[in-house]
């Protein structure tokens, strides 16, 4: 490949592992460049891997994240509070309501995989903004629709894909600035799950005695916006080359300066300087002085030496650990795009995976967990998105997140069909547990809701506080919380008074919160690290599926029994069901295969 040569970036590929790459694959006709006119960088790999600071900053984005969680999922879950003023306005069904909600969660979980990859591309900042326009500008216009299924499109696709928007940048932004610190900081983050769902439905049902549903639509569509300023708050990781670039660029800023200055006093008018200035470029141009740029200009052609790593080269050759002249800056680059790091989406203690405590310090670690691509060729592994349209990064991580391959698993395709169970009833309580109190003359039953987020965050926090224990394994708590959960569900229709239906709606919350939380723990047991990205991918798909079914089936139930009595009778039944089944993954011959992974 020739220094000012061009590699073509488009197309799924193959994510390598740096630290997995054999010296029998070592290329021998990788030279280092020839110093005509510039002369050879010697820079370590580790200038271009992101160092999560595990503070400063930070925290700043765990606060922005906390305050999306709490925008989001508290008018997401606070839906139950609409939902009487939607089916008297459009004069629908229960079912048809219902769907309402389905459509939105469902719309919002599966964005996911679409958000993931345009933030590899574009950063959490872009994409978590245009997620907060597309929301608000979804709750405003949908109030201006007549029909149910014009608001299905608007509020519940439209609002859905923009809240998932919103969404998967507070987890990666999260996860780029913390690493031994990342427990504590996605918990801190996650709990704007629960403050906003406990917030929301009071204030829900304030806006609704004041104005109609459309006025509590405006007021909720600027309340969105603010996700504006929170999501410009997510700034990226700098590497040690992106300071370097800023320090040198704010030099170069200051020379010219200067000079000027001096030419001033010279007598020498500032426009002719420029005029010489653009001459000699042209000329340096015409030259061919350019076909070797220097290294800090991102230009294509610098080359740089890595001393501590194997590295898979854009064409398919691979460097030695002593010399890696063949990598380009442009390519090294890559390595600080968030979906080619393994443990993006891992929420637990790093103390309990296998490589962390292999690694002897963080840079070595980090090194460990990255992944980065060849470029793609004819003879690069096709995969469902090895598309030359589609800018690379966008295609690696929906290849990544959306690798079906997985399914082949026998733990996992368990793992996965429970999920997508388990979501059946999962938001039943949230949309319906206000309802049948409000039918039964309660005038507080907005705090249901409020009561159901509250615990669901206390029932997170718990069950990842639980699983830092080292001999306790994620999928006990998963399923014993499970259990807890369903009869909790069960017994709702046994409850009579305020009291009682509060009771057993902050036990539900309380257990039911463990199994979203504890799900990246749990899929690192089942398929591993290397492979988390992919199966976070695949559960949130299969859960974003399987939520769109839920409501609207207990919407039907309601509209043919008149009762939501069968309805959680149903889900709870459903849950206790999965977190049997979930025992399954234990037995020897799947816990053979997943210890193997």
């Amino acid at each position: 490949m020739e220094p000012n040569e061009k590699t073509d970036y488009t197309g799924a590929t193959e994510l390598i592992p740096l630290t997995e790459l054999d010296e029998d694959d070592i290329c021998q006709d990788s030279q280092p460049i020839e110093a005509d006119g510039t002369t050879e960088e010697n820079i370590g790999i580790e200038e271009f891997l992101p160092t999560p600071p595990d503070g400063g900053w930070g925290w700043v984005v765990v606060l922005a994240s906390f305050m999306n969680h709490f925008i989001v999922d508290g008018i997401s879950y606070a839906f139950g509070a609409f939902m009487l003023e939607y089916t008297e306005y459009f004069k629908s069904s229960a079912a048809k309501t219902s769907a309402l909600m389905s459509t939105l969660l469902g719309c919002y979980m599966l964005s996911a995989p679409i958000a993931g990859a345009l933030i590899n591309k574009f950063g959490c900042r872009p994409v978590g903004i245009a997620g907060s326009i597309l929301a608000a500008t979804s709750f405003f216009v949908c109030t201006f629709v007549s029909s149910i299924d014009a608001m299905l499109f608007l509020f519940g696709i439209c609002g859905g894909i923009g809240f998932g928007f919103m969404y998967m940048p507070t987890i990666i932004s999260v996860s780029m600035y913390f690493e031994k610190k990342r427990p504590l900081a996605l918990g801190i983050a996650m709990c704007g799950t629960g403050v906003g769902t406990f917030a929301f439905a009071p204030i829900s049902k304030l806006l609704l005695k004041h104005y109609d549903w459309k006025g509590a639509h405006y007021i909720l569509a600027g309340v969105i916006m603010n996700g504006v300023l929170f999501s410009a708050l997510m700034r990226p990781v700098l590497t040690k080359h992106d300071r370097k670039l800023r320090t040198d660029k704010q030099k170069r800023q200051i020379v010219p300066v200067k000079k000027m200055e001096e030419k001033k006093a010279n007598g020498l008018h500032p426009a002719s300087r420029v005029s010489n200035s653009l001459s000699t470029k042209a000329t340096n141009a015409r030259a061919g002085m350019m076909s070797h740029p220097d290294l800090r200009t991102y230009e294509y052609g610098s080359r740089l030496h890595n001393s501590t790593v194997h590295f898979y080269h854009s064409t398919h050759r691979i460097t030695s650990p002593k010399s890696a002249s063949g990598l380009t800056v442009q390519e090294a680059e890559n390595l600080k795009r968030p979906l080619y790091k393994k443990d993006i989406f891992y929420s637990g203690s790093m103390y309990h995976l296998p490589e962390f405590r292999k690694a002897h310090n963080m840079q070595e670690y980090i090194v460990s967990t990255t992944s980065f691509p060849a470029a793609h060729t004819d003879a690069a592994p096709k995969t469902a998105f090895s598309c030359r349209c589609l800018p690379q990064q966008i295609a690696d991580a929906l290849s990544e997140m959306l690798d079906f391959n997985l399914l082949k698993e026998p733990s996992f395709i368990i793992f996965f069909v429970l999920s997508m169970l388990i979501m059946l009833p999962y938001f039943i309580p949230f949309a319906f547990c206000s309802v049948r109190a409000k039918q039964m003359g309660e005038t507080r039953s907005e705090w249901l809701i409020s009561i159901l987020g509250i615990s669901t965050m206390l029932g997170r926090l718990l069950s990842n506080v639980i699983a830092l224990i080292p001999k306790i394994k994620a999928i006990y708590i998963n399923n014993v919380f499970l259990l807890i959960a369903g009869v909790c569900c069960a017994a709702i229709p046994f409850t009579y008074s305020f009291i009682a239906t509060a009771a057993a709606a902050f036990f539900y919350g309380l257990f039911m919160g463990a199994n979203i939380a504890l799900t990246p723990i749990i899929l690192v047991d089942l398929i591993g690290l290397d492979r988390l990205t992919t199966g976070y991918g695949l559960v949130t798909l299969s859960r974003g599926v399987s939520t769109f079914v839920g409501p609207p089936l207990a919407g039907q139930v309601y509209d043919y029994f008149s009762s939501y009595d069968i309805a959680f009778f149903a889900a709870g039944g459903l849950i206790v069901f999965c977190a049997m089944c979930f025992f399954l993954l234990e037995l020897p011959g799947l816990k053979k295969s997943h210890t193997q992974n």
